[in-house]
């Protein structure tokens, strides 16, 4: 088992355990599976979503940010025993003995953290407020969204035109290979009020963070799909 030890601002600890099967979302509002009820926490703040045999924290566009090893990041690659600042709250992030050996992507500087510099950080957050001030909320809207590889694949794909073909095609916009995925798998469909992922063919159905789509699913901001060996996560411009 994997687990974050929380310590708040007073002094006191909790811990919580958690398989590593699924997405882990973190945040004040009730509807998280790690649920920190601090003002300085955001509604939707974080989350860490399993890759591989690795862990990806990411930031929701939180209002006070994320912080591992006292270094702001955006997304980062967790290793054992990387302390996780959240507001006032800080999370370490550990797993238990018998857990260490199956986990070698996390023992080592392999992945590096993606930071951002001074100046890059204070535009994102101002940014993120203005967002918020115009009527925005956390994740939503997207500017001018992409799709961007973190397995089976490298690089990104902008979400440009109303249908963006996923599939092993070769002329498919993202082209994934795998014996089971359809020559076209799925499609990214922009619409009036998002942009959607439809099921289009194929034995392998997509999933959006791990949840199969049968027909069609809105997709937001940092949202994971999965389509065969492929796992894409949906990013757009600041």
């Amino acid at each position: 088992m994997l687990s974050l030890r929380i310590k708040f601002n007073d002094g006191s600890l909790i811990e919580h355990k958690f398989a590593g099967d699924k997405t882990l979302y973190i945040g004040r509002l009730d509807d998280n599976d790690v649920v920190i009820k601090s003002p300085s926490v955001s509604g939707h703040h974080a989350k860490i979503d399993p890759v591989g045999d690795g862990f990806l924290l990411t930031d929701l566009k939180s209002t006070n940010g994320c912080f591992v090893n006292e270094q702001f990041v955006q997304t980062h690659w967790l290793k054992l025993g990387d302390v996780i600042t959240m507001g006032d709250v800080t999370l370490i992030f550990s797993c238990e003995p018998e857990t260490v050996s199956k986990l070698p992507s996390m023992l080592d500087n392999a992945n590096e953290t993606m930071m951002l510099s001074n100046e890059e950080y204070e535009d994102m957050r101002a940014k993120s407020f203005l967002s918020k001030a115009l009527g925005g909320s956390e994740g939503d809207p997207m500017i001018n969204p992409a799709l961007s590889f973190i397995a089976g694949g490298v690089g990104e794909v902008r979400i440009n035109k109303e249908h963006t073909r996923i599939g092993k095609d070769l002329a498919s916009d993202v082209v994934i290979h795998g014996f089971l995925v359809g020559k076209t798998a799925a499609s990214v469909e922009m619409k009036p009020d998002g942009y959607y992922l439809k099921y289009v063919g194929g034995f392998i159905k997509p999933k959006v963070n791990g949840k199969t789509v049968k027909k069609s699913a809105k997709i937001r901001e940092f949202d994971i799909i999965k389509i065969g060996p492929a796992k894409l996560q949906v990013i757009s411009e600041l």
